[in-house]
C-alpha cells in the first residue's frame, strides 16, 4: 500500500494557484454562478427592447403593466416570466423608464431588491442620476434588509477594500448572510475565507461544509476544493470513493487536473488492482490534455504504475464504462424583505453523480 500511496501523492497538484489554475484547466476562481434576475432588471430589459424597436408579446406587455401598477400601489413586484428573467439575468438598469419604475418601488415601500438594482446602476455608471457614493449607500441599505445579491456584492466590496481599507469585520457577516440564503457564490466565498483564515479564524470543517453546499449548486471550483480536502482528510475524513466520484465528474469532461486526481484517488482505494486499466487510462488522458506541469508529474509516476500493475498500458481505444450523468438541482435564494424567490438550476456535482 505504501507504493500506491507514494504514487498517488506524487499526483497531488492541489497547490496550484493563480495563473497555474487556469493553465491546468481548473475553473476560474473569479467566475460567478449565482444569477441576478428579478422583476426590476426584467422590466428594464423590456424597455430596452422597446427602445430598440422590438415589439413585446402580449404576456410581456401584461406583465410590464402589472409591474407598473404594483409599484404605484406600494406592493411587492411579481416574479417575471421565466424566459424574460433568463434574458435579463445580471442586467444592470440602463433605461430612464427602468430607473423611474425602480424608484417607485423604493419610495413607496423601500423595496430592498429595487435599492440594490439602483445602487448597482449608479456604481456602474449605467444611470447618470446618482453618484458612486449614493450607489454604495443604496447597496448597503439593501444588504442590511437581507437582499442576498446586495449582501454578497456589498460584502465583497468591503472585503476587497472598494471603499477604503479592507473591512472583513463588516464584510463577512453580510457574505455569510447571503450564503445562508442560498447564494452559491457567497457559499464559495465563505468556504475560501474559512479555509485560508482570511478575515476570520481558520476553520477547515466549516470550509468543507461550505464547499460541499456550493458544489451541490454547480460551483465547479468548489468541487475541486472539496475533492482536495477529502483526499487530504482536511475538515472531513478521508473518503477515496467520494473523492473519486467528484474527480470523475471533471475527468469525464476532459479536464486534465480532474483526470490526474481521479487516478490518485483510485490508487488509494483498498484494492487499486481492480482499477488498474482505468488508472492507466486516466494517467494517459491527463498527460495528453494537461499543461507542462501535469505532463511532468504524470511522466514521473506512469512507468512506476505500469510496473507495479505488471501490465501494459491500455490501448488508446479503451474507455471507462458510461457513467450516470450529474442530476440537475434547482435551488432558490429568498429576499428577506419581499419573500420573493430567485431560482436557478445547475448540476449537482455531489449527489449520485457520475459514480
Amino acid at each position: 500500500m505504501k507504493f500506491w500511496s507514494k504514487i498517488a501523492g506524487a499526483l497531488c497538484l492541489s497547490g496550484m494557484v493563480g495563473a497555474a489554475w487556469a493553465a491546468s484547466g481548473l475553473p476560474d476562481p473569479a467566475k460567478l454562478y449565482q444569477p441576478r434576475a428579478n422583476c426590476h432588471n426584467a422590466y428594464d430589459q423590456l424597455n430596452d427592447d422597446l427602445d430598440k424597436g422590438r415589439k413585446l408579446s402580449a404576456d410581456e406587455e401584461a406583465w410590464a403593466r402589472a409591474h407598473e401598477n404594483l409599484g404605484n400601489a406600494g406592493k411587492p413586484c411579481a416574479a417575471p416570466p421565466a424566459r424574460l428573467a433568463e434574458r435579463a439575468n445580471n442586467r444592470v438598469i440602463s433605461t430612464s423608464y427602468g430607473e423611474k419604475a425602480v424608484r417607485s418601488f423604493i419610495d413607496k415601500q423601500g423595496d430592498a431588491s429595487a435599492q440594490s438594482e439602483l445602487g448597482l446602476a449608479f456604481l456602474s455608471g449605467m444611470r447618470p442620476g446618482g453618484s458612486t457614493q449614493q450607489g454604495a449607500e443604496l447597496l448597503r441599505k439593501a444588504a442590511e434588509k437581507g437582499d442576498p445579491s446586495a449582501s454578497f456584492i456589498y460584502g465583497s466590496m468591503l472585503a476587497q477594500g472598494s471603499f477604503g481599507a479592507k473591512d472583513y469585520k463588516r464584510a463577512l457577516p453580510l457574505i455569510e448572510q447571503a450564503a445562508k440564503s442560498g447564494h452559491v457564490d457567497a457559499m464559495a466565498r465563505m468556504a475560501t475565507y474559512t479555509y485560508y483564515g482570511i478575515g476570520t479564524k481558520k476553520d477547515l470543517k466549516a470550509a468543507f461544509d461550505w464547499y460541499r453546499q456550493a458544489a451541490e449548486r454547480g460551483h465547479e471550483l468548489s468541487v475541486f476544493m472539496a475533492f482536495n480536502m477529502i483526499n487530504a482528510g482536511e475538515g472531513t475524513k478521508k473518503d477515496f470513493p467520494l473523492a473519486a466520484q467528484l474527480a470523475r465528474n471533471m475527468a469525464n469532461e476532459g479536464n486534465a487536473y480532474g483526470q490526474a486526481m481521479l487516478a490518485s484517488a483510485l490508487l488509494q482505494d483498498k484494492n487499486p488492482m481492480q482499477y488498474k486499466d482505468e488508472i492507466l487510462h486516466w494517467l494517459q488522458a491527463a498527460r495528453a490534455n494537461g499543461d507542462d506541469k501535469v505532463k511532468t508529474t504524470v511522466d514521473q509516476v506512469y512507468p512506476q504504475a505500469v510496473k507495479l500493475f505488471s501490465a501494459r498500458a491500455p490501448s488508446p481505444a479503451w474507455r471507462p464504462a458510461p457513467r450516470k450523468a450529474c442530476p440537475i438541482k434547482t435551488v432558490c435564494t429568498v429576499n428577506h424583505y419581499s419573500g420573493l424567490q430567485s431560482c436557478t438550476s445547475a448540476k449537482d456535482y455531489w449527489n449520485d453523480c457520475d459514480g
